[in-house]
């Protein structure tokens, strides 16, 4: 190996690679265009570290190219071995998250503003390392920035003083309840609330008090919402009923709309909080023709729809059919008309 320097060649998107020197060395690359290296399982729980600038030897790291083009991360390992350097250091403010049980973790993600940050995707947004086969994961969705990616940092701009944070909560094998912990970092506002939201519990909790939260209601089915608001303190209150506002108080099934129809009808329904749904088409025998939606959902208003077949394709005869909703909580059904 040429101990000048050395080119590691990687595609669009994630990859993982290695010191290629058997001896530690520091790497510095273009966080416009680089985020990482990140190591995994090295702070006590399985899940992704925070980002490093020094890779030791035998050991794997993953890295993210943000560009839509392959790059070349240079490494040169004769330059001097300074003390490692806390990564993205913020000049404004910062609240990260932790998300653990105390065998599996997501312990470095992060909401805030400072002031070379954006109300779009930047640098400083960086995308949610890759899941393995068993894990935790908290993540951010900014599809309004058109980023099909979700998020563990969401960083904005210092311009703005109110924001709302939509995360979400998800796990793959895992059975326990999940703490989720807050830590302030650099100059929070004066005169300004914090407070993370629970639509499924439908609690509070303020951010200031530093608690820590437990998520009792964990399933590997469904992603579990959170929001974080930040702002003055009456934005604060007024978004925190307005989302409260929004929640369906119940189950419900709708009468699908048209009716009588032909030949595709809509059935709106409300699932209260997230669980399995079924929603199925009988004849008046009480016979299953088919099965419109069988899965689990989130908490909110949905709707399905139905062309008139049954499950193998067939084109039913015109008359009265039954729809039903079923789920742990709820049960209930209602006539539509199929007309040819």
């Amino acid at each position: 190996m040429d101990l000048r320097s050395h080119t590691i060649r990687i595609p669009s998107g994630w990859s993982l690679i290695g010191n290629p020197y058997p001896f530690e060395i520091k790497v510095s690359f273009d966080p416009a265009s680089i985020y990482g290296p990140l190591t995994y399982g090295k702070k006590g729980t399985e899940g992704w570290d925070s980002e490093s600038n020094v890779m030791l030897p035998w050991e794997g790291y993953a890295v993210y190219n943000r560009t839509d083009d392959s790059l070349n991360l240079d490494i040169f390992p004769l330059d001097g071995l300074d003390a490692p350097q806390e990564v993205n250091e913020t000049d404004g403010w910062q609240i990260n998250i932790s998300a653990h049980n105390g065998e599996f973790g997501d312990r470095h993600n992060a909401i805030g503003r400072r002031t070379s940050g954006s109300e779009e995707f930047d640098q400083w947004d960086n995308p949610e390392p890759p899941k393995l086969d068993q894990y935790i994961s908290l993540a951010m969705d900014r599809t309004d920035w058109g980023v099909e990616t979700s998020l563990t940092s969401d960083i904005r701009s210092m311009n703005e003083t109110d924001g709302q944070w939509n995360l979400h909560l998800n796990t793959k094998g895992i059975r326990s309840s999940i703490k989720l912990d807050t830590k302030f970092k650099g100059d929070f506002p004066l005169y300004t609330s914090a407070v993370m939201f629970d639509p499924v519990e439908r609690k509070t909790y303020n951010l200031l008090d530093e608690v820590t939260i437990e998520i009792n209601r964990i399933n590997d089915h469904y992603n579990y919402p959170l929001t974080i608001l930040v702002g003055s303190p009456d934005y604060v209150v007024a978004k925190t009923e307005e989302l409260i506002s929004q929640l369906p108080e119940s189950f419900s099934l709708g009468q699908n709309y048209p009716n009588p129809f032909n030949p595709v009808t809509n059935i709106p329904f409300t699932v209260a909080v997230p669980a399995h749904v079924q929603i199925s088409i009988y004849n008046l025998l009480g016979q299953k023709v088919t099965t419109l939606e069988n899965r689990w959902f989130d908490m909110g208003k949905f709707h399905t729809s139905w062309n008139g077949k049954d499950a193998n394709g067939n084109t039913l005869s015109t008359g009265m059919y039954i729809y039903s909703l079923e789920s742990k909580e709820f049960r209930q059904a209602k006539k539509l008309v199929l007309l040819k």
